[in-house]
């Protein structure tokens, strides 16, 4: 040892904890690596009297992580559980070189060191690494020892790459094949769950052999998990489906039942599992039976729309929407929806309904289908029967542009008779949806002004739907929108002298906008006309005399 280095070492030994903490910087800057300082400075770390003193001591060994520290870092661990975070992140900093001897103290140490041993290994990453904790799953069988263990290798699983996957298949099946782990069933299941955790398709025949009868239970529940979470969406795994649907009669749900569910429903059941199906809706499990009805969606017949139906009004959740879901997928439902839809007994009913049929607007692209229901709503509405409200909510729903259509020519049509009343009546079928664009706002405006009393006094102007809806038209337009309103065939010059008495009283851009509508009518020379003309000299307008 060089004469400097040992009178900075005596240092660390002063009484004063300033001087010790200044050496121990010094020291750390220096990065030496002369045995007796790892000696020295390996066996302080395990005497330091206080968390920031071995603090400062493990800063030397961060700056230097030589493999000779590593005795002195498990010795530390021993004693004292300090710093253990710090002490598992420089012994990861040596790297694969720190490997041969923790394996040797792994099997002398107190099982709180293993577990920051096993960290190591799992921050490392290296094949022998991981070869470790694998047999480290065979060090100990109590639950609490696996689920840490495979806590570890979780990640290191699910985030490895391509060119490992291969690797780590191979050494998960040849753990699971070894007659010391087939002897364990706890340890079988750990390596049983690390096939999920990997979650690659080659698994599955290893899995399916697990899933046996005369397995342990947690065999059986682990390995039908792990087989949930490989990719198994696409076609070709007509073994799977043999193998686990005779499982959905199993009277143990939780371990069992629940499991193979997630895994079928993955899957695509050919034709002949249709009869099978049917039967498990006989099944005391709701969720099997909800399964079963999700499944039977798949096959598009009259017979299965009318069993799917009668599970619509079910008491169960799941069940309604296991049904409602097979419906939206079978497009031979929709006449019996339809009928039922006719004869739904409350608005629940048919708001499920249209729910359902909105999944099928293919359909409803045939203008006989809408037509259809415009009829059964016109019916409903000379019957004054409120039910009508429900096809238009129907028609809404599966082809909004054919409503949009039909509302605005019934208004047209209306507006020519002066019928306003049912103009309007059409109109509130999309108002308040986004069928209600500007052209519908517009045709509600007018025909709303053309019922209105057209009283002129201000408490009922102030009032008036059609002024009020016309108003924010001409805030967001301006005054321009006058050009608009005298193009309007509806508006007579009664009309329009009412909505110009009204905003020539008003401010800024609504008064010049009603000042805009009088100067119009002013021009005629009629009753309205010199009413206008004196109206606009009331309000003061500058163009008045003018006119």
């Amino acid at each position: 040892m060089q004469p400097v280095i040992k009178k900075i070492c005596n240092l660390i030994n002063a009484e004063s904890l300033e001087l010790q903490l200044a050496a121990i910087r010094v020291l750390a800057e220096l990065q030496v690596r002369d045995p007796q300082v790892v000696q020295l400075i390996g066996q302080r770390i395990k005497k330091a009297s206080s968390p920031q003193l071995r603090v400062a001591l493990l800063e030397i060994v961060a700056k230097t992580p030589v493999t000779a520290y590593l005795p002195h870092l498990i010795d530390a661990l021993q004693s004292s559980e300090m710093q253990r975070d710090r002490i598992v992140s420089i012994m990861t900093q040596m790297g694969p070189g720190a490997v041969p001897y923790l394996r040797k103290a792994y099997k002398k140490v107190t099982y709180q060191t293993k577990q920051a041993i096993l960290d190591v290994f799992a921050r490392l990453k290296s094949r022998e690494a991981i070869d470790f904790l694998l047999m480290a799953l065979l060090d100990q069988s109590n639950f609490e020892h696996l689920r840490y263990v495979c806590s570890l290798l979780r990640p290191i699983l699910a985030q490895a790459e391509r060119k490992n996957r291969s690797w780590l298949r191979t050494r998960i099946v040849r753990f699971v094949n070894r007659t010391d782990v087939k002897k364990n069933a706890s340890v079988l299941t750990s390596g049983i769950i690390l096939m999920g955790y990997l979650g690659d398709v080659s698994f599955k025949k290893n899995l399916l052999k697990f899933i046996a009868t005369n397995r342990e239970l947690g065999v059986r529940k682990f390995a039908l998990i792990s087989l949930s979470l490989l990719p198994l969406e696409k076609k070709g795994n007509e073994d799977v489906i043999k193998a686990l649907f005779p499982l959905l009669h199993h009277d143990d749900f939780s371990n069992i039942v629940k499991n193979a569910i997630a895994t079928l429903e993955k899957q695509t059941l050919p034709e002949k599992y249709k009869k099978q199906l049917t039967k498990l809706l006989e099944s005391h499990h709701p969720s099997v039976r909800s399964f079963a009805l999700s499944k039977l969606g798949t096959y598009d017949s009259k017979e299965n729309v009318s069993t799917l139906t009668r599970y619509l009004d079910s008491n169960d959740f799941r069940i309604r929407d296991a049904a409602k879901s097979s419906l939206e997928k079978m497009s031979r439902a929709v006449p019996a929806l339809l009928i039922q839809f006719d004869h739904a007994s409350g608005p629940e009913k048919a708001s499920q309904i249209i729910h359902i049929l909105q999944s099928h607007k293919i359909y409803f692209k045939k203008r006989a289908a809408c037509q259809s229901i415009v009829k059964r709503a016109e019916k409903l509405v000379k019957q004054n029967n409120e039910q009508y409200k429900r096809y238009f909510a129907l028609l809404k729903a599966v082809n909004p542009d054919y409503l949009y259509t039909y509302v605005m020519t019934s208004v047209k049509a209306f507006q020519r008779k002066k019928k306003w009343d049912q103009a309007l009546f059409y109109l509130n079928q999309i108002e308040g949806s986004v069928l209600f664009n500007e052209e519908a706002r517009f045709a509600y405006m007018v025909n709303l002004l053309k019922r209105s009393k057209q009283d002129l006094s201000s408490a009922y102007r102030d009032q008036d739907k059609g002024l009020l809806m016309l108003q924010s038209m001409v805030k967001s337009a301006g005054a321009s929108f006058a050009k608009r309103i005298q193009k309007e065939k509806a508006f007579d010059p009664k009309d329009k002298y009412y909505i110009g008495f009204h905003f020539s009283e008003k401010l800024f851009d609504l008064r010049e906008f009603g000042i805009q509508v009088l100067k119009q009518l002013a021009k005629g020379n009629t009753t309205l006309g010199r009413l206008a003309k004196k109206k606009l000299s009331i309000v003061g307008s500058l163009s008045a005399a003018a006119v």
